[in-house]
């Protein structure tokens, strides 16, 4: 089974995602802040990133090499945020990230969190 990592701040939106990646078959692990992801990644391995952008622990310049320090692999990540400012999709956060996708409240739905980590996931 594929594994996701989220790493999402709000404890409501990590429970919803949590599950409704589980029901996809997904093997995943939730964490509130990037510290706590990052710490997870050398057992878990996972094969996708689901991350909150407004946790309050990240710096973006930093979350890649990070990753790349204990993930032997690409791994794609979807930004989801709360922001509703458009701007940041086209700006430094996705580029920076490198990013799969760029979810914006109130644009995406549930069933959009699924659909992007089906297909980041090659599932």
């Amino acid at each position: 089974m594929p594994k996701v990592l989220i790493i999402e701040s709000d404890e409501d939106a990590r429970y919803l995602y949590d599950i409704a990646l589980r029901f996809q078959n997904l093997t995943v692990e939730t964490a509130n802040t990037v510290k706590d992801g990052l710490r997870l990644v050398p057992q878990l391995k996972p094969e996708l990133l689901l991350l909150d952008q407004l946790v309050p622990d990240l710096d973006n310049h930093n979350v890649i090499n990070e990753l790349e320090k204990v993930v032997p692999h690409k791994m794609p990540i979807i930004i989801a945020t709360n922001l509703r400012d458009k701007s940041h999709a086209d700006r430094d956060e996705l580029q920076i990230l490198k990013a799969f996708a760029y979810l914006t409240s109130g644009e995406f739905t549930v069933g959009d969190v699924i659909r992007t980590s089906r297909k980041a996931a090659k599932i």
